[in-house]
């Protein structure tokens, strides 16, 4: 999971839930990563319904909170990802380079031309998504970037010169193409 910095558990409730610690730092639901070694999945999937409905007047964000107090609950102590890697905010000059980008609150790839044209790759990967049979917000826009031309004009992003370099290694362009490709062949298809 990706720390919630700088809210803690307390942030994401109304009012503070008696026995659980609401100084603790929250973690983001918009990542979670399960493995076999959690054990008690059905135990805990329960529990979270149940706290669901006994807590909903108290819920700031959907899940999260809930996740949240899981993880004391269970006393569960989950491996914390770099946010700038696993669950980058579109807004921060790193986001180019992140794995994953969390397109948070009203600002949706599928709504905004100006995020589309900064991370075709996401708005490329949403509509494979859909044509795999995937669920979701249906994407209106259908301005591209293609790949291909921004390698040869260089026109990436206008950030620092270290995020520069790493934006036009070969390997990074050669992934996106990739990409670009796969998706294009599945439009194809159509």
């Amino acid at each position: 999971m990706t720390e919630d910095y700088p809210w803690t558990v307390g942030d994401n409730f109304l009012q503070p839930v008696p026995g659980f610690n609401m100084r603790t730092p929250s973690v983001c639901s918009a990542f979670i990563v399960v493995d076999d070694s959690v054990g008690n999945h059905r135990e805990i999937y329960e529990w979270c319904h149940e706290a669901v409905v006994r807590h909903a007047a108290l819920l700031k964000l959907g899940d999260q909170p809930i996740f949240n107090l899981a993880l004391q609950n269970f006393s569960l102590r989950p491996t914390l990802v770099p946010t700038e890697i696993w669950q980058c905010m579109p807004e921060r000059e790193t986001a180019i380079m992140a794995r994953v980008v969390h397109f948070g609150g009203d600002e949706k790839i599928w709504k905004s031309e100006a995020l589309l044209a900064l991370f075709s790759e996401w708005y490329r990967n949403h509509l494979e998504w859909l044509n795999l049979g995937g669920g979701g917000a249906e994407v209106s826009l259908s301005v591209c970037l293609p790949f291909r031309e921004l390698k040869e004009r260089e026109m990436l992003l206008e950030a620092s010169d270290h995020f520069k370099e790493k934006l036009r290694s070969q390997d990074m362009m050669d992934r996106l193409i990739h990409i670009e490709d796969k998706v294009n062949t599945l439009l194809a298809r159509e």
